[in-house]
C-alpha cells in the first residue's frame, strides 16, 4: 500500500533529461565565450556544472577561465 508521502516523493523526483549533441555543443560553446564561468552557464540552463565540465572534456575543450584559475 502506498502512502500519500510516497506519492509526493514520486512527484518530486526529477525526470532524467537527455540532451541532443547540438544542445551539448551549444552549452559548451556558450561556456567558452565571454566572461561567464562554467557554473554560471550551467545555472542558466538548469545543469550541474560537473555535467558541463564532462561535456567540455568530451569535446576536448577547456574554458579559458579554467586555465586562468589553475595555471596563474
Amino acid at each position: 500500500m502506498t502512502t500519500s508521502e510516497d506519492h509526493d516523493q514520486t512527484l518530486i523526483r526529477r525526470k532524467r533529461r537527455s540532451w541532443t549533441h547540438e544542445d551539448k555543443r551549444r552549452f559548451v560553446e556558450e561556456s567558452l565565450e565571454g566572461d561567464a564561468s562554467v557554473a554560471e552557464v550551467a545555472r542558466r540552463h538548469d545543469l550541474n556544472a560537473h555535467q558541463l565540465f564532462a561535456w567540455l572534456r568530451q569535446f576536448k575543450l577547456i574554458p579559458k577561465s579554467f586555465h586562468r584559475a589553475c595555471f596563474n
